[in-house]
C-alpha cells in the first residue's frame, strides 16, 4: 500500500508539473503574440490617421479650389461693373447741366474723389496682377526646365542661389 500511495504521489507530482508546463507554455504563446498585437493595432491606428489626414487635405483643398472659384466670380462682376461704370460717367461728363448748383458742386467733387480713389486702388491691383503674371511665368519655366533637365537642372549652383529666398 505504501509503494502504491507512493506511486500515486510521483504521479500527482507528474500531473503538476505537467500543468505548470502547460501554463507556462500558454503564457508564453500569449505573450508571444502581444507584440504582434499590438505591432497590428499600432499599424492599423497609424493608416486610420493617415486617411484622416488625406481626408481632411482633400476637404482642405477642395475649400480653396470653391474660394478661388468664388474670387473669380467675383472679379468678373467687377469687370462688368467697372465697364458700367466707364459708361455712366462719361454720360454724366456729357451731359450739360441746367441750372448748376451747390448740389451739383458737391455731387461731381464726390464723384471725383470717389474715381480718383478707385483708379489708385486699380493701379494697385494692375501692378500686383502683373507681378503675379511675370513670377506664375518664371514658375513655369523654371519647371518646365526642371522636366526637362531634371536634377541637372534643379540642384545647380547657380540655379539654387537664384531661387533661395532670404
Amino acid at each position: 500500500m505504501k509503494q502504491l500511495k507512493k506511486h500515486f504521489k510521483s504521479f500527482d507530482s507528474l500531473e503538476k508539473s505537467k500543468r505548470e508546463t502547460a501554463e507556462i507554455t500558454e503564457s508564453r504563446n500569449i505573450n508571444a503574440l502581444k507584440p504582434e498585437i499590438s505591432r497590428n493595432v499600432f499599424s492599423q491606428e497609424s493608416l486610420r490617421i493617415k486617411r484622416e489626414g488625406e481626408s481632411l487635405r482633400q476637404e482642405d483643398d477642395l475649400k480653396v479650389k470653391q474660394e478661388i472659384s468664388t474670387v473669380r466670380e467675383e472679379l468678373g462682376k467687377l469687370i462688368k461693373s467697372i465697364s458700367l461704370l466707364q459708361k455712366e460717367t462719361q454720360k454724366t461728363v456729357a451731359q450739360e447741366i441746367v441750372g448748376p448748383g451747390i448740389y451739383h458742386q458737391n455731387f461731381l467733387q464726390l464723384l471725383k474723389q470717389t474715381i480718383i480713389f478707385l483708379r489708385a486702388r486699380v493701379e494697385e491691383s494692375t501692378n500686383w496682377l502683373s507681378a503675379l503674371n511675370k513670377r506664375s511665368k518664371k514658375q513655369g519655366h523654371y519647371w518646365a526646365q526642371a522636366k526637362k533637365s531634371g536634377t541637372k537642372y534643379t540642384l545647380s549652383g547657380e540655379r539654387s542661389s537664384a531661387t533661395q529666398t532670404l
